[in-house]
């Protein structure tokens, strides 16, 4: 089971609405929503196009501020969700029964020194023990930012994992991004490595149990919608095995977005149309005439977000 970490966002909701049926056997979105506030209407636009299992993640910021209302629509339409350990406690009665029956806890560590590995697992054991979280409980452990410093610890980590694997009986979620924040540095192609899918892997094999892989697609775990300032530029971020492939040229026209599109299917590795409803709009648009228009800024990230999601599930 892959576990896509989504923004409530028409980019990424857009990116579900073409999913095709399979899909639904094998991923569950993980949603971020940035303003609890909004959790109904979220919850009433994501089952909408996604009827499957998915988590809502509540560990971003204080359960307090999310009302009843938004609680009910929760509980009422069975959604799993995930809290930080330290809100546990924060859960009314009725709240904490609907939790244990699915808990699930995401625990962050950004900070890739060893010394905070060598504490992660009596962190989590503790927090079994105090909570009495029974053994069906779902970790998420997300590491931000993953950076090379990542893959030289895995080994350490991997012996940390082996501990809490025996505490529970669900796989553990590994979870992490390393796409950059801005691609102000690319002037035409580059090739960027994921890492995190590296480390991952690093993980995987130094344990004999399931790790679940998550990640946050073709966006860094640190993006913000507020901080980014809009560029003269077009880009296409193209997942592939060991790397994203990112084309990028001056303009934000059509001219231009029409022509990275001809770039891109001319790579020797372009998956081609029929790996993805993304791909298929790509070779539509690379067409002589295009057969479709260039589509816009909400619609390229639901591009780049359901190719990747593909290009996982197919090679991981």
């Amino acid at each position: 089971m892959y576990y896509p970490i989504l923004r409530w966002k028409q980019g990424e909701i857009r990116a579900l609405e073409y999913s095709p049926e399979e899909w639904k056997q094998q991923i569950t979105p993980i949603w971020i929503i940035e303003e609890f506030t909004q959790i109904e209407n979220a919850i009433s636009q994501i089952l909408s196009v996604w009827s499957s299992e998915q988590i809502l993640d509540l560990s971003r910021r204080g359960i307090d501020t999310i009302d009843s209302k938004a609680w009910k629509a929760i509980i009422d339409n069975n959604i799993l969700f995930a809290i930080a350990p330290s809100e546990v406690e924060n859960l009314s009665a009725e709240q904490l029964k609907v939790f244990n029956q699915n808990p699930i806890i995401r625990l962050t560590f950004d900070d890739p020194s060893s010394a905070l590995y060598s504490n992660l697992s009596k962190q989590v054991l503790s927090l079994i023990d105090h909570y009495s979280v029974n053994s069906n409980t779902q970790l998420i452990l997300d590491f931000g930012t993953v950076i090379e410093e990542h893959e030289i610890c895995a080994s350490d980590i991997a012996t940390t994992l082996r501990t809490i694997n025996g505490r529970v009986t669900r796989p553990i979620i590994i979870s992490g991004g390393c796409f950059p924040t801005t691609l102000q540095e690319v002037t035409s192609r580059a090739e960027i490595r994921r890492i995190d899918k590296s480390f991952y892997n690093l993980l995987c094999d130094s344990v004999d149990f399931p790790l679940m892989y998550s990640d946050y697609c073709t966006l860094n775990p640190e993006w913000d919608q507020a901080g980014i300032m809009r560029t003269s530029h077009s880009a296409i971020r193209y997942t592939h095995d060991d790397h994203w492939l990112v084309l990028r040229v001056r303009g934000r026209d059509s001219k231009a977005l029409f022509g990275l599109t001809k770039l891109l299917v001319l790579e020797d590795d372009y998956r081609g149309r029929e790996f993805s409803w993304a791909d298929n709009v790509w070779f539509l648009r690379a067409s002589e005439p295009p057969e479709t228009g260039s589509g816009n800024s909400l619609f390229h990230v639901s591009e780049f977000i359901h190719h990747h999601i593909a290009q996982v599930l197919a090679y991981g």
